[in-house]
C-alpha cells in the first residue's frame, strides 16, 4: 500500500520529459523562473551530457539574490565534486574566494565554502 509514501517515493519526477520543460526554460528571463531552473535542472542525470554544463552552473552566482543563488551553485558544486574537470576547478575557487572576500559572512556560511574549497585543491 503507498498511502504513507511521499510522491517522490512513488513516482520519479526527473523524467525526460520534465527535463525538457525545463531545460527549455533556462533562459529565462523572470528571476523566479530562473531560480527555480537552477535548483532543479543540474540534479537531472540528462543535463550531465550538455555540452554547455559548466557554462551554465557558472551563470548560477549571478541570480539574485546573490546569496541563495550561491549557496545553490555550492551544492551543484558538491554534487559533482568528484566529476569537476581539472580545468574548471580554479574558476570554481576564484569565484568561491571573491565571494567570501565580498563581505564578512556569518562563520558557518564561511565554513561550508571552506570546506567546499579544500575539496577542490589537488
Amino acid at each position: 500500500m503507498q498511502e504513507n509514501k511521499k510522491v517522490s517515493e512513488i513516482h520519479d519526477p526527473r523524467t525526460q520529459g520534465m527535463y525538457e520543460f525545463l531545460f527549455d526554460l533556462r533562459d529565462s528571463t523572470n528571476k523566479k523562473i530562473e531560480m527555480l531552473i537552477a535548483y532543479t535542472i543540474p540534479f537531472f542525470f540528462q543535463f550531465d551530457a550538455y555540452e554547455k554544463k559548466w557554462e551554465y552552473i557558472f551563470a548560477i552566482p549571478r541570480i539574485v539574490p546573490k546569496q541563495e543563488s550561491m549557496n545553490r551553485f555550492r551544492m551543484i558544486i558538491e554534487h559533482n565534486i568528484g566529476n569537476i574537470p581539472s580545468e574548471v576547478k580554479n574558476g570554481i575557487i576564484d569565484l568561491v574566494q571573491n565571494f567570501l572576500q565580498s563581505r564578512d559572512w556569518h562563520s558557518d556560511t564561511h565554513q561550508q565554502y571552506t570546506e567546499m574549497l579544500k575539496k577542490l585543491e589537488p
